[in-house]
């Protein structure tokens, strides 16, 4: 379970580091509102992510059980990861780490719920929670039942948390991001280890066939 527990943090990590519109917001409103309205953003992500979590669980009874897909989502999960450690490290060795501005305009700015819009309308997040999650939520189940989902679920919001409320914080206290060379270490550093995440989903989907 403990296995379960960090392997969720690592990639959430490696999710959560990499530049985007949330990010954005994030550092905006720390900016203008202090560290803990920033913060409020990611509540709306995690619970969306909940949300996300929940569906796939009610929907997917078969996939969680079936072999075959254990197979082809555990192949298809590897090979994403390594293509994300890929344009992680390739971006961290070639300084392409650029924050996007958050282009959502709501009249209400509220910081919970637009972490949700910001994050639900993110085509990488549909695309990250429909084969890596999927695969890693059914690697916990076949493992240990919800409770291994449950433990999946915090390593992973742990991850977008601690990362979002360094962020928060150390911005609405020196208004500017975090040093951009610090920056890129940390983002090449957890692409290394999540390229060894996605070669043993692959192993590990192999051996099942």
């Amino acid at each position: 379970m403990l296995a379960i527990f960090a392997k969720s943090l690592l990639i959430g990590y490696s999710g959560a580091v990499m530049p985007g519109s949330l990010l954005a917001y994030v550092i905006d409103r720390s900016i203008r509102k202090g560290g803990n309205s920033g913060v409020l953003a990611t509540v709306g992500h995690a619970l969306l992510e909940l949300a996300v979590v929940i569906a796939l669980i009610l929907g997917a009874d078969v996939l969680l059980t079936s072999n075959v897909a254990q197979i082809v989502i555990g192949i298809a999960g590897g090979t994403f990861l390594c293509w994300m450690a890929y344009a992680m490290i390739r971006d961290a060795l070639k300084n392409r780490l650029i924050i996007e501005s958050a282009t959502v305009s709501l009249k209400k700015d509220n910081p919970i719920f637009k972490g949700a819009v910001l994050s639900g309308s993110n085509p990488y997040f549909l695309i990250w929670w429909a084969i890596i999650g999927l695969s890693l939520i059914i690697e916990a189940y076949a493992a240990f039942g919800i409770i291994g989902v449950l433990v999946f679920y915090v390593g992973h919001i742990l991850a977008d948390f601690t990362w979002y409320m360094l962020v928060s914080y150390g911005v609405s206290k020196t208004r500017r991001f975090i040093n951009p060379k610090v920056h890129r270490i940390i983002t090449g550093v957890l692409g290394a280890a999540v390229l060894v995440l996605g070669f043993s989903f692959i192993i590990r989907a192999i051996i099942l066939i």
